[in-house]
């Protein structure tokens, strides 16, 4: 019988799949197939399944045959091997069961939005997340890590699922530092050597292209969270959408959340943690969230509680200021004070496009704050619409040449 979470629908299979019970299982499963609408995803789950005969593998492949978007979930070690073995894992998304570790004890040596990092061996880290955190949102976290790293992303290596009992978490490899912060106050009188580091990172990981389109679209994900805007008028829709639909199409990996509690160290190289929210599309859009966090978490929730900004990123607000400064000089070598100038009013009013859909990203914050974000925004976007469309092609300029200029 299926299971239903919104668009994504769950089979869970038996403990045996084989040449008696195949045949009927395979009509029920059809049938079930047949009532789950076209663009639903559709996910099988072997945590029951100890035994696969070909008749079982011939249902699965039937199955992946019927719909593209179907995955296999908690195969046990044997299963995967036989999948794995008969090629069935290269048609199909096939995630192993997740591995329970004992419950973990002490303190985490980082905290994120969604969740807690700790030690648990010489090399191991696991990410473990917050109850708010669905596992779909986890799994494609999980999924995100590993492209990451086979498209040559800076990132942490990722090994599995893990689950305490209680809360389901990641297992990377362990970094030597965990946030921008611990390195900066190690060694702070190259507090500009670090912050050039972060700026090449950002522009490495731009250079790399997503050209067979693994992760999601920045664009369409946009795109379906405005959809939900339903506190937004139609004009102001009509303007977002036509903002997304002028900026230039391109497949860099664009990160979401690059901020400097989302950087760590192996080896003395900075890489990229968090992968919760990375695409592929123009890095304009990582620009304008890193200016969010950079630059107006200061001039707002900072400038009257400037330890709240100290504590969440590790850095004052002066000093992730001059971050941001040392980001864009980096970027865009020999920049002039009229055209910086020119690019961070740009990305000032851009941001505003996002904060225009916060109350959908963050829907538990209070009233209050939804409304303050939205009167920021229209500060920003709406009443300077008119001036950010027409900067944005110069704006994509500036980005594809720095871009060019490294590759070349």
């Amino acid at each position: 019988m299926a299971e239903m979470n919104q668009t994504v629908y769950k089979i869970i299979f038996p403990e045996k799949l084989d040449s008696v019970n195949s045949k009927v299982y395979m009509k029920q499963y059809l049938e079930e197939l047949e009532e789950i609408p076209e663009e639903a995803s559709v996910i099988g789950d072997l945590e029951k399944t100890k035994l696969l005969s070909s008749s079982g593998l011939r249902l699965i492949l039937t199955m992946a045959k019927r719909r593209k978007a179907f995955r296999l979930i908690n195969a046990d070690p044997e299963v995967y091997r036989l999948l794995d073995m008969t090629g069935l894992t290269n048609m199909m998304s096939v995630e192993r069961q997740i591995l329970k570790i004992d419950p973990i004890e002490g303190e985490p040596f980082a905290r994120g939005s969604n969740g807690q990092v700790y030690a648990i061996e010489k090399d191991i880290i696991v990410k473990m997340f917050s109850e708010k955190t669905t596992e779909d949102e986890i799994h494609e976290e999980w999924k995100n890590a590993k492209i990451a790293v086979m498209l040559g992303v800076p990132s942490a290596l990722c090994y599995s699922m893990v689950t305490d009992g209680t809360r389901l978490g990641i297992m990377f490899e362990r970094m030597e530092t965990a946030g921008l912060a611990s390195l900066v106050y190690e060694d702070y009188e190259n507090f500009d050597s670090y912050a050039k580091q972060f700026a090449e990172l950002f522009q490495e990981m731009h250079s790399i292209h997503d050209t067979k389109h693994e992760f999601h679209k920045v664009k369409d994900d946009l795109l379906e969270i405005i959809d939900h805007a339903d506190y937004l008028s139609k004009e102001d829709i009509e303007k977002m959408r036509a903002f997304l639909d002028a900026v230039p199409e391109r497949d860099s990996i664009v990160h979401g959340d690059f901020h400097p509690n989302n950087i760590g160290a192996v080896f003395g190289e900075l890489i990229l943690l968090d992968m919760a929210e990375i695409g592929y599309g123009n890095p304009v859009f990582d620009f304008i969230a890193s200016y969010y966090d950079l630059i107006l978490s200061g001039e707002t929730i900072g400038k009257e509680h400037p330890e709240i900004t100290k504590k969440y990123f590790g850095l004052s607000v002066e000093e992730l200021k001059k971050l941001w400064d040392i980001l864009v000089e980096s970027y865009f070598p020999g920049i002039t004070a009229e055209k910086k100038q020119f690019f961070n009013e740009t990305i000032n009013w851009m941001l505003g496009f996002k904060l225009l859909i916060f109350p959908v990203l963050h829907p538990n914050h209070p009233k209050e704050k939804h409304e303050a974000w939205l009167s920021l925004a229209r500060e920003r976007f709406i009443d300077h619409y008119d001036e950010v469309m027409s900067r944005i092609t110069e704006i994509d300029k500036m980005i594809e040449d720095s871009l060019m200029e490294k590759d070349g």
